[in-house]
């Protein structure tokens, strides 16, 4: 799998979603996290009312700690992020407040015999508060906030989260959401896509499973609520797994495909 070497491009198919390669040469992608007391401010008056709505539409609504991203790689592989509120988040578009999570997205490969690639593609449940019902690579998640981040009297506490960090959060998403072990996989960190629609930044993370595909395509199943249909699809069809699906497909994915060589690009 390969990423086509370009500068920052935006996809003619998802114009609110932007993917930046990312170049070895600035070495390996690291988190400079701090909490700087973002997430213990209060709501405003806006964010509060909305807040309040979503929660009586779905009571299983939680204002916990996430990671929002202050400020993207310019002349190195940093990304620096805050502490923030989900429901900072959450509220939005309806009520704009700047905040961007910090995800991770897997893009999982797994080889037959012939050597022939095949990459792991998710349909979101129903339920899901963000593309429903629509195909995607992944599985994908917010990174969680590390421990060892708490306010000091002086000020600001950071905490550095290395490429394993991230590999270790998306790890643990692949094995609930579709019960895969990443123990023997080899990944690398290859772009992160900015989601306007989503209000996300994701670090995308190429791994070769180790497995045959053949075999994996037995037992792969959804593991949790989010998905309700996993699939190999082989990825000299994507073009036309798209072609058929597009419609369907979330705009981050649609772009990566074209990110990753997959589809031509317009």
């Amino acid at each position: 799998m390969r990423v086509v070497p370009n500068k920052a491009f935006v996809c003619g198919v998802a114009p609110r979603v932007a993917v930046w390669p990312l170049p070895l040469l600035h070495g390996p992608l690291r988190v400079v996290a701090v909490r700087d007391g973002r997430a213990e401010e209060g709501l405003s008056e806006a964010e509060a009312a909305r807040w309040e709505e979503l929660r009586r539409k779905n009571p299983k609504y939680f204002d916990g700690a996430i990671l929002g991203v202050t400020s993207l790689p310019a002349g190195d592989n940093t990304i620096r992020a805050r502490v923030d509120r989900y429901a900072r988040l959450a509220v939005q578009p309806e009520v704009r407040t700047g905040t961007r999570l910090l995800s991770v997205t897997g893009v999982l490969q797994a080889s037959d015999a012939s050597g022939r690639e095949h990459v792991l593609l998710g349909k979101r449940a129903a339920g899901v508060s963000c593309y429903p019902n629509m195909w995607e690579l992944g599985p994908s998640g917010g990174l969680e906030v590390p421990e060892g981040l708490r306010q000091s009297a002086a000020g600001e506490q950071m905490v550095v989260l290395t490429e394993a960090d991230v590999a270790r959060q998306l790890a643990r998403e692949v094995q609930e959401e579709v019960g895969l072990s990443l123990a023997r996989a080899r990944g690398a960190t290859v772009a992160i896509v900015r989601d306007d629609e989503a209000s996300s930044d994701d670090i995308v993370m190429v791994v070769d499973l180790g497995v045959d595909a053949h075999e994996l395509m037995a037992t792969l199943a959804p593991r949790s609520w989010e998905y309700s249909e996993v699939r190999l699809v082989p990825v000299d069809t994507i073009a036309e797994f798209e072609s058929v699906h597009g419609a369907e497909t979330i705009p981050p994915t649609r772009a990566l495909f074209r990110g990753l060589g997959w589809v031509e690009r317009e």
